[in-house]
């Protein structure tokens, strides 16, 4: 052979290889594209799902808050109307007439007093306490195996009522202490009348 042929051969052979190294080098790139297109598709895919997942649970979790704030609303109105339905209590047992108010206020003394206390009317329920009535009180007291009671001279803005006073001890049977004491054990009660 002569030094053209072989020149030309290698060339020839040079070229053969260059176009195969290129055919491998454009292959080669071919898979690591196609590899690095499925790896982005594939966390393209993991980030959606993450996303989904994240944001059901943000949602459930607003969700919840939505119903807690909305329990509360309930709770707070219901608070509100139990609240409302005492301070009424409170009022009617103002407004009683005095023959009621008379019942009343007598178990009030009778489960309170323990004799020889001084009574101490509200002042707008002063007038009820007249000779007969706080000899009706003694009586019922005497029946009770208790001693008797006095009218102090003094009257206290009680909103309906009246204190027992005994030495330095004042027992303290105004009707909003009243339904303040009874209130821990009325509640559920009225609860239940009113949202049952």
């Amino acid at each position: 052979m002569n030094a053209e042929a072989i020149t030309l051969k290698i060339l020839e052979d040079a070229r053969a290889q260059a176009a195969q190294v290129l055919r491998d080098a454009h292959q080669r790139a071919d898979e690591l594209q196609a590899q690095g297109d499925a790896q982005i598709e594939a966390r393209r895919l993991e980030s959606e799902a993450q996303a989904e997942k994240q944001a059901g649970e943000l949602r459930d979790r607003m969700l919840r808050m939505a119903e807690l704030d909305q329990k509360k609303a309930l709770l707070a109105a219901k608070r509100e109307v139990i609240d409302q339905a005492f301070e009424d209590a409170g009022r009617r047992m103002e407004e009683m007439d005095g023959a009621a108010k008379k019942a009343f206020m007598e178990k009030l003394l009778l489960g309170s007093a323990e004799g020889g206390e001084e009574i101490i009317p509200d002042e707008k329920d002063r007038g009820l306490f007249d000779a007969a009535y706080m000899a009706h009180l003694n009586d019922a007291l005497e029946k009770a195996g208790k001693e008797g009671v006095t009218l102090s001279p003094k009257s206290r803005d009680l909103g309906g009522g009246f204190v027992l006073k005994k030495g330095g001890l004042e027992i303290n049977c105004a009707f909003d202490a009243v339904l303040w004491q009874m209130r821990p054990t009325l509640e559920a009660e009225v609860a239940g009348v009113l949202f049952d």
